[in-house]
């Protein structure tokens, strides 16, 4: 059985992200009691590192949605791929893909991650929305797509507790809460 034996194994980052790996090849001959080491040459390989960014959770705070007030998206970003990321760009989509805000983190480094703030002002009509966060990474070539966007709705149902009281009845007694959905959407089955 023949194979190859690789040896004396080194490698060079090259100044393009590139590693360039160097290695003494030898042919080798397999018998039942012994190893026949042949011919060597001299073999490489480039290999290129891989960018990679994924957008791990959007969120936003806001207490209420108002006509015209601004509310901040916040997107969690991490840098898992295997070099050092510049000019990562993030974008706020509605659901019909219309672009309303975006930023940029200016660096992140290897497996770091960052808080983007996207900030994106109500319109005249509130309503329930669906807002997509993507990621994109400028200039450079990402190896999973898959992992780029988080979505988040904002304008569901929200029900607060807004006041509460009692009257005593004898042994019995009322209590009385006051309901109120603080969102855009009609709250259903509400228990």
């Amino acid at each position: 059985e023949s194979n190859s034996h690789l040896s004396n194994i080194t490698g060079l980052m090259c100044e393009d992200d590139r590693i360039l790996f160097a290695f003494v090849q030898t042919e080798k001959t397999v018998y039942e009691d012994y190893e026949v080491y042949g011919d060597s040459c001299l073999g490489t390989v480039m290999c290129e590192l891989i960018s990679d960014v994924t957008v791990d959770d959007a969120w936003t705070d806001y207490d209420e949605l108002l006509p015209g007030e601004e509310i901040t998206v916040y997107a969690y970003v991490t840098n898992s791929g295997q070099k050092n990321l510049q000019n990562v760009k993030l974008e706020l989509r509605n659901d019909s893909g219309e672009k309303l805000s975006e930023t940029t983190i200016d660096y992140l480094g290897l497996s770091e991650s960052s808080v983007a703030e996207l900030k994106y002002t109500i319109p005249q009509e509130v309503s329930k929305m669906t807002l997509d966060v993507i990621v994109t990474l400028e200039g450079q070539e990402e190896e999973d797509l898959s992992d780029n966007s988080a979505t988040l709705d904002i304008g569901l149902a929200d029900l607060e507790v807004d006041m509460i009281s009692s009257t005593n009845l004898g042994e019995n007694a009322i209590i009385t809460a006051k309901i109120k959905n603080m969102g855009c959407e009609t709250a259903k089955n509400v228990l």
